[in-house]
């Protein structure tokens, strides 16, 4: 007996002999997205438009997606679970300053942002203007527990100068 195609060997005990099963767990989805940057003003929270983002790999035929147009890019979930995000950014204050990376979830459609998914503490720049970004990056979990209402948006907040954010990477993974 070969059992089929992705079974593995499971034990059942130090009396009962092998069974073929089916594995469980690992990831089921697994995203890597890009978006091309945005600037920001002093003061002035930013979150990443939808029309700049690509998907960069998949190692799932994920159905995620981002929605939004020139205004801000919301993510959506094609099921229930918990997702693992990862959220990277370099960032550059056109002077000495600080800014906070956000990944703000909604659990209401979008109509509302109230949970704080990835909120950094300030995050200080000590460049000036047309020096090295700062490179940042953050993660977290997120459980989906409604497809319609459950979804997820980034940027930048309270920068005390302006600048911009370059190279963003967003990498979403749901883990069973």
């Amino acid at each position: 007996n070969y059992g089929t195609s992705g079974q593995v060997l499971t034990s059942g005990g130090a009396s009962a002999a092998p069974q073929w099963a089916t594995p469980s767990g690992g990831l089921s989805l697994a995203d890597e997205w890009a978006h091309s940057g945005a600037n920001f003003n002093s003061g002035q929270d930013v979150y990443y438009d939808g029309t700049n983002y690509s998907k960069m790999n998949s190692a799932t035929s994920s159905v995620m997606t981002v929605t939004g147009g020139g205004s801000e890019g919301v993510f959506a979930f094609p099921s229930t679970g918990m997702y693992r995000i990862y959220y990277a950014a370099y960032v550059n204050l056109n002077g000495s300053g600080y800014y906070r990376l956000r990944c703000f979830g909604s659990r209401d459609n979008a109509s509302s942002w109230t949970e704080n998914v990835i909120y950094s503490q300030n995050l200080e720049d000590h460049n000036s203007a047309n020096s090295h970004p700062d490179y940042t990056n953050h993660e977290s979990f997120f459980n989906v527990t409604n497809t319609t209402n459950d979804k997820l948006k980034f940027g930048v907040i309270v920068p005390t100068q302006a600048g911009s954010a370059d190279s963003i990477r967003i990498n979403i993974m749901k883990l069973n």
